[in-house]
């Protein structure tokens, strides 16, 4: 039985997981290149909550379009 276009709890929970990676990946390279965390902005905050925002959103459209053999769009 093939389980495309579908998602449930678990990949909502597994795509906020990736956020936040994402969102301190992110965060950890803009520490780095101002040189520490207090001189973080307003606009480097936006920016990891854009990043993890778009990489959960990724991340539950692959789900989203894979089937339950992993066959990304049921051929890849």
């Amino acid at each position: 039985m093939s389980s495309i276009f579908k998602l449930n709890l678990k990949d909502l929970f597994k795509g906020l997981v990736v956020a936040l990676f994402v969102a301190v990946l992110t965060a950890l390279s803009v520490i780095i290149k101002n040189h520490g965390i207090f001189h973080m902005t307003i606009q480097d905050l936006e920016s990891m909550l854009n990043s993890g925002s778009l990489a959960m959103i990724a991340y539950l459209l692959k789900n989203f379009l894979t089937d339950s053999d992993d066959k990304f769009i049921g051929k890849i």
